[in-house]
Parts: structure tokens; sequence; C-alpha cells
């Protein structure tokens, strides 16, 4: 989590006041680009579930190939293997 906090004050999305995060104005305009044109990759459900499905293929239950594919009907995700 510290890297991505980190990722996210060098480009400029936030600022820190304190313990706090701050969004900055471009952060502002990405989030609403995002959630106008990504709103079911930001939603709360399909991320805690994509986050499952993610810790399945990690912990070896489930095959990456099966699971982008399922959890994404419509989009067409080129997963490989190594």
């Amino acid at each position: 989590m510290i890297y991505v906090t980190i990722s996210l004050q060098a480009r400029g999305y936030v600022s820190r006041k304190g313990r706090a995060l701050r969004a900055e104005p471009l952060g502002r305009v990405l989030t609403a680009f995002l959630t106008s044109y990504f709103p079911r990759y930001l939603d709360y459900g399909f991320t805690a579930d994509m986050e499952s499905l993610l810790d399945a293929v990690s912990g070896e239950s489930v095959y990456p190939d099966r699971t982008l594919t399922d959890s994404n009907p419509g989009n067409h995700w080129t997963v490989t293997t190594t």
C-alpha cells in the first residue's frame, strides 16, 4: 500500500496533509473520468470479487486464463502463463 501512495503522490493525484491524503485537481479529474467511463471497475463489489479471484489464482486453486475470461464477459483479455 505504501508503494501505491508514493506513486499517487509522485504523479500529482494526491498530496499528503499530515497522515491524510488529499485529492489534487488532477486526481479529481482522473476519478471523474474513471467513474464516467469505467464504473464497473470502480464498483466496490467488483473490486472485492476480483481480489478474491486473484487470491485464488495466487493460491493455485483457480487457473488464471479462466478467471479473467469468466469474470469479464464481453472483454477480451489476453492471459499468458509462464
